[in-house]
């Protein structure tokens, strides 16, 4: 029973520590205009896609810009 408790416990640590939502900087520039970015606030896997989504987007305007999430 004990035993089972431990294992319960330490998958909930991990879990935990995996699924946190926290604050990630989307730092997106372009060689012709000045840096820009946005904090948001998700996993750190969903915050990586909508900042790539957001550089996806850009591609189909004039100015294609190149995103990566920063800390």
């Amino acid at each position: 029973m004990k035993t089972n408790l431990k294992i319960v416990g330490l998958v909930l640590v991990v879990t935990s520590l995996f699924a946190c939502k926290k604050e990630h900087y989307c730092h997106c520039s372009n060689p012709y205009i000045d840096a820009k970015g946005f904090i948001i606030k998700d996993t750190k896997r969903n915050a990586k896609k909508k900042c790539k989504d957001v550089e996806i987007s850009s591609q189909l305007s004039t100015l294609p810009l190149t995103c990566n999430i920063t800390n």
